[in-house]
């Protein structure tokens, strides 16, 4: 059973971390050994990550087609007027493609835990519009050599 959890660190910084490290002198064949397998999964999710926000920041509906798996649900709850709302892939996609998707910055990985081929992160995010904060908790599974984005639910604090 290969269970690890990473907190507080930014996804970039993460990506970098990662990339640096011995785990990754032969990526095609990360099951080498658990620690390395462990941090080329922590890459990998990173990466997904990495291209659904900053797909959606900057309008790449590749990148964030890319990152979703085809049945994703995003959902949002909204602590100031108790709303809760929800969107399907295709309303991403096509929100992201309207320039409509919520534009992010100062992503902080809070926590990340694998265990085989799920996933769960939780990021603090600031919307750059607003300044608002919220806290997304996204599920991810590894669809055939790639982890995939299956549910996001985000916490937008008032």
């Amino acid at each position: 059973m290969m269970s690890k959890t990473v907190t507080a660190v930014t996804l970039p910084l993460l990506i970098a971390l990662l990339m640096t490290s011995q785990a990754f002198a032969n990526p095609t064949n990360p099951g080498k050994d658990k620690k390395s397998k462990l941090a080329y999964d922590q890459e990998e999710i990173c990466r997904t990550l990495t291209y659904y926000y900053e797909g959606s920041n900057m309008g790449v509906v590749n990148a964030v087609e890319g990152a979703l798996h085809p049945d994703a649900q995003i959902t949002m709850l909204y602590t100031d007027n108790g709303k809760v709302e929800a969107i399907n892939v295709n309303q991403m996609i096509k929100a992201v493609a309207n320039g409509q998707a919520i534009h992010t910055s100062n992503l902080r990985l809070l926590n990340l835990d694998i265990e085989g081929d799920a996933a769960m992160a939780k990021i603090r995010v600031v919307n750059t519009n607003t300044g608002k904060r919220s806290i997304r908790y996204l599920h991810l599974v590894r669809a055939g050599n790639q982890w995939r984005i299956v549910n996001e639910t985000a916490y937008h604090k008032g």
